[in-house]
């Protein structure tokens, strides 16, 4: 369980942090932690990642975020989250709700066969999202991002 709480952290630090424009050069996400998981059944989870930012550019928008976790190259979960407002400041602290759907050849207990000897090298992610920032409006995707490259700015 510890091991889905660390990918669905890893989730939340890169629906924050990978969806950057030139104006938000400046955001650094300081920390990540779960706040919530409530599994539903053997198919579906929600998580509350909490992620921990200074943004000292202009307050932006994130809408319809989606991506797929995938597990070998094969998909294991289909992940949503609910739009984000991230304000600007330091030391915010933003909510992130994210819902993951296991795909249908799999289930959660297949989780805890898998081989983490290696870290997370097994694991990558599909991502994405609509950036708003004023007036500018803009999808961004990212494909078959490594969970063990995300990090955390300290």
């Amino acid at each position: 369980m510890r091991k889905l709480l660390a990918i669905l952290s890893l989730c939340g630090l890169l629906l924050m942090g990978g969806c950057a424009a030139n104006s938000l050069r400046d955001l650094k996400v300081k920390s990540t932690s779960v706040s919530s998981l409530t599994p539903s059944g053997l198919r579906m989870l929600d998580a509350t990642v909490s992620v921990g930012l200074d943004n000292p550019g202009k307050a932006f928008e994130i809408h319809d975020i989606s991506g797929v976790l995938k597990v070998d190259g094969a998909p294991f979960a289909d992940l949503s989250a609910m739009d984000l407002q991230v304000p600007s400041g330091e030391d915010i602290t933003v909510p992130v709700y994210i819902r993951g759907i296991i795909v249908q050849e799999r289930s959660l207990l297949d989780l805890l066969g898998l081989d983490y000897s290696s870290g997370l090298d097994a694991f990558t992610v599909d991502v994405k999202a609509t950036l708003k920032i004023g007036g500018y409006k803009r999808v961004l995707e990212f494909k078959d991002i490594p969970l063990k490259e995300m990090r955390m700015n300290n």
